[in-house]
């Protein structure tokens, strides 16, 4: 029998799944589970062995005594970021998180009603973006964890693809309602909870300094997905609607 790989959820994100060895959970999960360990292993707990060693003798009291899919340790309402644990799950940080996760799996699903190849490409580009600004907000506050860096590049790029796609569409002069095609009803939504996302992001920013690289990227990206709404009823064929006061 070959070794077994054990997954739990990341402390970054409350949908996340990563490695047991992923370095951020690792020491998360250590410093929970070590609390466990000193009520029923206390001879382990109190050992002076090797952090790895501690680490396997943790490693196997997972797979004895937990499910790959969850750990149980928020059930008393509290959870983890990456190096710090213990915090309510209505915190702001985890509003935001929510709201970003939120939002990435929204796009996911407009992506399956978006027939154009290049906007699913960039609708997958997105998702990935959205996880890095999780993994950064994730690290708020902790100067010991340094998370990939999110750079002004991913803007420009949401900015190239909206000006490319504007070339196509008349000049806006109007506000529009909602709707056409699937892909573009689809595009809507994911703007809408773009700007929610962008407002929980922001939030935070009264208790900790934001990249600005990641401000600008969620004020762009709701630009981007309405444009593209736009482009997919253009590619349609669909005329717009407008509202009538």
């Amino acid at each position: 029998m070959g070794p077994r790989r054990v997954e739990l959820r990341s402390p970054l994100c409350e949908s996340g799944v990563l490695p047991l060895d992923h370095e951020p959970c690792r020491l998360f999960l250590e410093e929970e589970i070590l609390k466990v360990l000193q009520l029923q292993l206390p001879t382990f707990a109190s050992s002076s062995l090797p952090m790895i060693s501690i680490s396997f003798i943790i490693a196997e009291f997972l797979i004895q005594n937990m499910s790959f899919y969850y750990t149980g340790l928020g059930d008393n309402g509290k959870s983890g970021i990456l190096g710090k644990a213990g915090i309510d799950k209505f915190d702001d940080i985890f509003e935001a998180e929510g709201a970003l996760d939120e939002l990435n799996s929204y796009i996911g699903l407009t992506a399956y009603y978006v027939n154009d190849k290049h906007t699913r490409e960039m609708l997958k580009q997105i998702q990935n973006d959205l996880f890095i600004i999780g993994a950064n907000l994730a690290a708020l506050g902790n100067k010991e964890i340094k998370s990939k860096e999110f750079g002004e590049d991913r803007t420009a790029k949401l900015e190239q693809e909206i000006e490319e796609m504007s070339k196509s569409l008349p000049e806006p002069k109007q506000f529009i309602v909602p709707g056409g095609c699937e892909g573009a009803v689809h595009m809507h939504v994911a703007r809408a909870i773009a700007r929610k996302a962008e407002r929980r992001v922001l939030r935070l920013t009264k208790s900790y300094e934001i990249s600005s690289s990641i401000k600008k990227y969620l004020n762009r990206l709701s630009t981007y997905l309405y444009v593209a709404a736009l482009y997919l009823n253009h590619l349609e064929g669909i005329e717009e609607q407008h509202p009538t006061y």
